[in-house]
Formats: C-alpha cells, sequence, structure tokens
C-alpha cells in the first residue's frame, strides 16, 4: 500500500466516529466504499469492477465474493437500489452519494490533523535528536498518521516481499537474550523508516500522558485501520453471542512472557485482554511444553549476560522497574507452573514422535524442511521449536481445513508475523490447507481484530488503546547495536568513560536520552557527537536524582501537612475535652468551696462557744473567789485571794476581748480544727486539705495555687 493520503485518513476518522452503534462493523465501514460507489453513480453494481477498487484504493483483501457480502448493506443504506436486469435477474443500481454529517465530520477531522501535526512539530523541536531530519507540518501529519493506521504492519505487498528477502539471506540476529524479533521491527511500519517509526512512537507514547482527547481520535483511526483487513477477510463478523468451546488458542513464547508480566505492563495488559477474550469465547488456552522451554531459555540467555548488556523486552521492563528481577528469575525457573497459575493455561506436553497415526498431516520430513527455511532465527533450536509448533497445530488438526480461524480447532497466536505469514504459505504449497483457509497461525493483531469484533462498539476504544501502547512499547525498545557503538566510539574517544556508560545503561531515563537523541540508530553515532551524548545521558542523571528530590520533598510536605492537620484536629479535640473538664473542675470547686464555707463558719461558731465557756469558767471563779472571802473572812491571805480572782476574771475575758492574752487559744484553736476535720472526713473529702487554705482570722477560704505548667507552645509553626 502506497502512504496513505490526507484524503484517505480523513475517511478514517469518519469512520472511527461513525461506527459507534453498529453491531455490524461492516456497516460502519461504509464510508470507505462511498468514492467507489460514487464513481459507479448510475450503472449496475459490478462485484468484480467493485472490488478491483477496492484492491486498487486499499490494498485491502476484497474479492467479489466479498463485495457480494457487503451488496446487501449498500442496498439497505440506500447507496444502491435493487432492480431487474434485462435477463430478468436482480441487479442493483449503483445511487450518488452525499452526507452533510460526513461533510461536518471532515471538516472536524481537517481541524485535527492539523493539532495533530503541531504538536507533532512541537515534539521534534523538543527532544532535538542528533539525527535532524526537516519536515513539513503537512510531512508531520502524513507520517504520525501512517504510523498509526499502518501499527503492526498493513502492508501485504510489502510483507510478502520482505518474507522472500529473509528468506533469501540469513538475518544476523542477536543472542543477548531474548530474540531479536526483526520481524516486529519490520512489519510496525513498512512505509516509514527506522527513524520515522521511532519518532511516531515516542510521540504518541508521550502524547496518551500530556493530551488524552488527542490520543483518543488517534485511537479512534487505528481501531478502524486494525478492523478493516480482518473484516473484510472473513465475509461474516463474528457474531457476539458466539461460542468456540472446541477451540484451542496456543500462544507462542513472546506472547507468553507477555501475558505473564515479563515484558513490562503495556505488553501484558495487551495479552492479558486478548487471553480474557478468548476465555469469553469459550476457547481453550494453551502452551506446549517445547514453548515454555523457549521462553525458559530466552529468560537465561538473558540474565548470562551483564546487566548493561542486557536488552530485550524483559530487560527493558527490569530497568524501568516494571518487573522485578526476583520475580523473573522465580518465573523461569517454572514456567509451566507460572503459565498454570497466572493465566490458568494447559501445558500440553507431546513430541514429535506421539500418536504416529497424525503424522500423515505433517510428516517429519516436512518438519525438517520447515526448520531448515525459517531463516527468521539463527539458532537451530529456534527453528526448530517454531517448526515444532507447526507441525503439532497441523496433526492436532486432523487434516480439518477452515476458512474461519475460530473454527479451525487448534491455532496458535504469535507476535511474529512473518512466522505466521510462511507457516500458512508452507502448508499451502504443501497441499495441507486450501489458498483461502486459515493457516496454523494467527498474529496477535489479526486476533486481537477478531476479538474486537465479537464485542461490537463497546470496550473497542480501551481494546484499541492497549493495542496501540503495545506497539509504542516494543518501537521503543532500545537496540542492541546503538550501546554497542556508544561503547566503539568512547572506546576511540575516551575508554575511560565505558565503565560510567555502562552504569548509566542501568537508569531508564538514560537509556531514553540514548534513544531519543539518537532516534534508536547507530549509524548516528560519530567520535564528534559521543561525548555530546554521553554529556547528555549523564544530565539526565543529575536531573533525575533532582527530580527525585523535589518529589520527596513534596511528597514529605504533604505528608507532613496531612499530619499536621490530623494533630491540629486531634488537639482542637482535646482542647475542647479540656476546657469542658475545666470547667467541670470549676463548677465542682465551686460547689466545694460553698460546702467547706458552711463547715468553716461552722467551726468558727464553735470556737466562739468555747470562748464564752472559756469566759464563763474563769469569770465565774472569780466571783466566788471574792466573795466568798469577803463573806467569810476565813482566808488571811487577802492577796493571794484578790490576785487569784483578777487572773481568773482576766482568763475568762481573754477568749472574748480581741487583743487579750488566752494561754488556752491553741486549745481552742485546735478544737476548732478538729471539729473542721471531722466534718470533712464524716463527707470522705480529705482533698479538700490539699486544694484549699483557710484564713480564720478573715474567715477566707484560698485556692492553692499549684505550680505553673510549661508554656503551651505551637510545634507546627516553629
Amino acid at each position: 500500500m502506497a502512504r496513505l493520503h490526507r484524503r484517505q485518513l480523513i475517511t478514517f476518522f469518519v469512520v472511527s466516529q461513525q461506527l459507534e452503534g453498529f453491531n455490524d462493523l461492516l456497516t460502519g465501514l461504509m464510508p470507505f466504499f462511498d468514492p467507489i460507489i460514487n464513481e459507479m453513480a448510475g450503472e449496475l453494481f459490478d462485484p468484480d469492477r467493485f472490488s478491483a477498487r477496492v484492491r486498487e484504493l486499499y490494498d485491502w483483501p476484497m474479492d467479489s465474493d466479498v463485495a457480494e457480502e457487503v451488496l446487501q448493506r449498500f442496498n439497505d443504506t440506500g447507496r444502491v437500489t435493487a432492480t431487474d436486469n434485462y435477463d430478468g435477474q436482480r441487479a442493483y443500481l449503483c445511487n450518488s452519494v452525499g452526507g452533510e454529517e460526513t461533510a461536518r465530520l471532515e471538516s472536524s477531522a481537517e481541524l485535527i490533523l492539523s493539532e495533530i501535526g503541531k504538536h507533532f512539530e512541537e515534539f521534534c523541536s523538543e527532544i532535538s535528536p542528533l539525527l535532524s531530519h526537516q519536515y513539513s507540518l503537512s510531512e508531520l501529519e502524513e507520517m504520525i498518521l501512517n504510523w498509526i493506521v499502518a501499527v503492526e504492519g498493513y502492508d501485504r505487498a510489502t510483507l510478502t516481499n520482505a518474507v522472500e528477502r529473509m528468506l533469501k539471506s540469513e538475518d544476523p540476529g542477536g543472542d543477548n537474550g531474548e530474540e531479536e524479533e526483526s520481524s516486529d521491527n519490520i512489519f510496525i511500519s513498512p512505509n516509514l523508516n527506522g527513524e520515522e517509526t521511532y519518532l511516531c512512537a515516542r510521540f504518541i507514547s508521550k502524547l496518551e500522558k500530556t493530551n488524552e482527547g488527542l490520543f483518543d481520535s488517534l485511537v479512534d483511526i487505528a481501531s478502524v485501520a486494525l478492523l478493516t483487513e480482518v473484516v473484510l477477510d472473513i465475509r461474516n463478523p463474528v457474531d457476539s453471542s458466539r461460542r468456540e468451546p472446541t477451540l484451542t488458542v496456543c500462544l507462542d513464547a513472546p506472547l507468553l512472557m507477555d501475558a505473564m508480566g515479563l515484558s513490562g505492563k503495556a505488553l501484558q495488559d495487551r495479552a492479558v485482554t486478548l487471553i480474557e477474550l478468548l476465555r469469553k469465547l469459550g476457547a481453550n488456552i494453551g502452551v506446549f511444553d517445547h514453548t515454555c522451554e523457549e521462553a525458559r531459555r530466552n529468560l537465561w540467555t538473558m540474565f548470562e549476560h551483564a546487566v548493561p548488556d542486557r536488552f530485550g523486552p524483559t530487560a527493558e521492563a527490569i530497568r524501568k522497574r516494571e518487573v522485578h528481577e526476583g520475580f523473573a528469575r522465580t518465573v523461569m525457573d517454572d514456567i509451566a507452573g507460572h503459565a498454570k497459575n497466572i493465566l490458568g493455561a494447559s501445558v500440553i506436553q507431546q513430541s514429535l514422535a506421539s500418536f504416529p497415526n497424525s503424522h500423515q498431516y505433517f510428516s517429519d520430513s516436512l518438519y525438517q524442511e520447515f526448520s531448515d527455511r525459517a531463516n527468521w532465527h539463527t539458532r537451530r533450536s529456534a527453528r526448530e521449536m517454531d517448526a515444532k509448533s507447526v507441525a503439532l497445530i497441523m496433526r492436532r488438526r486432523g487434516g480439518g481445513r477452515s476458512r474461519d480461524p475460530l473454527k479451525s480447532q487448534f491455532l496458535m497466536v504469535s507476535r511474529n508475523r512473518i512466522f505466521c505469514e510462511f507457516s500458512k504459505r508452507f502448508c499451502v504449497e504443501n497441499d495441507l490447507i486450501g489458498n483461502r483457509d486459515f493457516g496454523p497461525l494467527i498474529h496477535q493483531r489479526a486476533m486481537a481484530a477478531l476479538m474486537m469484533m465479537t464485542m461490537g462498539y463497546q470496550g473497542k476504544k480501551e481494546f484499541s488503546r492497549r493495542q496501540v501502547l503495545g506497539s509504542c512499547e516494543r518501537v521503543l525498545r532500545l537496540r542492541k547495536s546503538l550501546p554497542d557503538r556508544v561503547r566503539q566510539k568512547l572506546g576511540e574517544v575516551k575508554p575511560e568513560l565505558i565503565d560510567q556508560f555502562n552504569a548509566m545503561l542501568t537508569r531508564p531515563r538514560s537509556v531514553q536520552m540514548l534513544a531519543d537523541k539518537t532516534l534508536n540508530t547507530d549509524r548516528v553515532v560519530t567520535n564528534k557527537n559521543v561525548l555530546d551524548l554521553f554529556d547528555s545521558m549523564e544530565k539526565t542523571i543529575g536531573e533525575q536524582f533532582e527530580a527525585r528530590a523535589e518529589e520527596r520533598i513534596a511528597e514529605n510536605a504533604e505528608k507532613f501537612k496531612e499530619k499536621e492537620k490530623n494533630w491540629r484536629k486531634k488537639i482542637k479535640i482535646t482542647e475542647e475535652e479540656r476546657f469542658a473538664r475545666e470547667a467541670e473542675i470549676r463548677d465542682a470547686k465551686a460547689k466545694d468551696l460553698e460546702m467547706l464555707s458552711g463547715w468553716v463558719s461552722q467551726s468558727v461558731r464553735y470556737q466562739k462557744k468555747l470562748s464564752f465557756i472559756q469566759m464563763l469558767i474563769f469569770v465565774s471563779l472569780a466571783i466566788i473567789s471574792a466573795v466568798g472571802q469577803i463573806v467569810t473572812q476565813y482566808f488571811s491571805d487577802i492577796i493571794y485571794i484578790y490576785s487569784f480572782a483578777i487572773i481568773s476574771g482576766i482568763l475568762g475575758v481573754s477568749g472574748v476581748i480581741p487583743g487579750a492574752p488566752n494561754i488556752f487559744k491553741k486549745a481552742i484553736e485546735s478544737a476548732r480544727d478538729n471539729f473542721l476535720f471531722k466534718r470533712i472526713v464524716d463527707a470522705n473529702r480529705s482533698d479538700l486539705w490539699e486544694d484549699f487554705s483557710i484564713d480564720w482570722g478573715s474567715q477566707t477560704i484560698r485556692e492553692i495555687e499549684r505550680p505553673s505548667e510549661s508554656k503551651k507552645e505551637d510545634l507546627f509553626n516553629q
């Protein structure tokens, strides 16, 4: 397919807006066919001519059979009118197609395309890569939309040619752990070079975080592109109520690793979503035991390398801290067990020697030939595993054929498009299936489209988001040749920096900077710019630490504010409780004071009573003594007698007359105190002695002051 021109991209957008509400996705794709219907307006509908124009304009796999399938939808929507031809047979006359709604959507699409191009232009300027190309705004719009439409490979002709090239020459491949999925990288977008592909994926990855509305518009376009190829290849869209309990879908090793979370969150979300939808369809999820061994080998080989030399999705995910290395090592020790526990997949243990009666459906000689021709792998063991998967699938089918992949009983989903295409062509060449029959493998993208069709429009956008983000994740994976090239150039300029460079490769931000500045290609790295590239990577580490420190400071400040808020709330509650308690204490003390005052008054009256009795006794003694002396005249010592009378009189009035000496004062006061104490003890309030002091002279009661408490301080404002 040639580069999509702007008109086709706008049509994608219009379809994405009109698709909502259509359970039949072919009806939702009608705007794509409107230009061709308008060309044929006034003429009878010719399926051969129509399908030829579709292939010419869009390179979609439409033939006359599919054209007949969409004809009824044309009739239902008024694009054609049923009539009788000269033989009396039913024919259809093409009508001119207009539509104000379509025009409105096209105008809206123009604005959105311009906005996308503007954001893309700003992004290119922002990252300022070493490899700098000058693109016009329209070229940037075309580039990003071509990428999103062709994500994971959309061009069948380019695909076939690439397969032929792959089969004619050995791919150098990689031995850094997980297979270098050259097929994935080739077919991400056949119309863009590697640098453009990286630039688009990087922009979309950022757009998803910074402008969700614009990202959703791109997702709509991608979802329509994802559906069209498969919808037109399968005549009857999948019914949402359809169930296929006899279907077993196997996962290849990379997809198995994605689903178990070994390749990062984006790829895991995409794989798990697909598996969940297959289960809703009623299909069984399986994995061959040799596939588990292949996944184990990929992990083991990766861990054999030093950290800076590890590459592939798992190494990238560990570097980004999306996967813990301990988890990956645990899974590596028991792939089959974790496939069961994490995914609920059944492990199929079958050797090539098992079930001899099924060998006729894929012989040992065909297995050998397939493994010899599987040149997308450099390792013989990897070729043999792929050949074994195809052999076992075809044997399990037992010669069964189907144009519907969901009716093929046994199927493997793979991320490797070359593997999928070649396995079908190999089976067709050896007359194991027909040209229109479905091969032993289906690409993950095609299976995703099939599952999307079962959902109708509901859930389509979220499913498409995961497909797009998963594709971005794979494009942005650092190429192994790039760090090797940087090491080489550093060795020529400043070899002492190589160890530091290796350390920086463990930092996600530094790796991102390396890929951004070079657009993930090694050819731009030279002796002149390698130090600048090194400095840019080193700078990101300082920025990362600063950003992390600022985040922690902000996080701690936020936590402190939250704690301060909670403590202030508790303090307020405590203060309110204290004030309430103090009020209760004041009321209680007031009552105590009132009660104690009464007792003090009684004690004072008791004291006065004792003083009066004292006076009465001594005055009486004085009078009796004086009168007795006068009457009797018996006592000779008159001075003694009168002295006794005078002293008795003085003692009698000393308790009454203020200031008069009283030798019994302490005894009377002690009796008074005992009187008060008895009242306090009887009331069980001995604490009153500690809380109050009494001034008996003025009969004043004072509360005893305690030592002052420490000064209250606001700790939060210090």
